[in-house]
């Protein structure tokens, strides 16, 4: 590949990434409340990740295990975006401290002032269905290494896969 299509792949891979990570750290300190927002910079960032992980495949990388089965749940991811799925969870709860035993639980409407109330988002990996792609085994690595996870940690672990092997 040449080194001007490859500055090209990760200047976009980084600047999707980057502001996605933005919208999300905005988003979980109630900044913004756009959830749309949110959505559709993830499924920007995720078909980056598949335009680099194309790349990939058409050179001869030697990944370990667990690479592999990084490299092929943000396949599934790709692939289920082509499908038109949401790919994204967003919790947006109440979490309560309770001045009695200082544990942290789910409140409703009614948790009144005698807790100290504490609103959060969070922003985590779909879990995926068998069906939803094409690979079962994808569907696997996706639920192993995504599914209910933060979505930082797995766009940063295939952003530094990408990093390392594009070439």
């Amino acid at each position: 590949m040449e080194d001007f299509e490859k500055n090209i792949l990760l200047y976009c891979l980084d600047y999707c990434i980057d502001d996605f990570f933005n919208s999300v750290e905005k988003y979980i300190k109630y900044e913004e409340n756009d959830v749309k927002d949110v959505v559709v910079k993830n499924g920007t960032a995720v078909l980056w990740i598949g335009a680099c992980i194309y790349k990939l495949k058409n050179q001869n990388n030697d990944y370990t295990n667990e690479e592999k089965k990084i490299i092929d749940a943000f396949k599934a991811a790709v692939n289920a975006l082509k499908h038109n799925l949401t790919i994204v969870k967003i919790i947006d709860s109440a979490i309560i401290s309770s001045p009695i035993c200082g544990s942290y639980r789910s409140c409703g409407n009614d948790a009144g002032s005698r807790f100290n109330r504490k609103n959060t988002r969070v922003i985590i990996w779909e879990e995926m269905k068998s069906g939803t792609v094409w690979s079962n085994s994808n569907i696997n690595d996706y639920n192993t290494v995504l599914s209910l996870k933060d979505v930082h940690e797995g766009i940063e672990k295939i952003r530094d896969i990408i990093k390392k092997y594009l070439n």
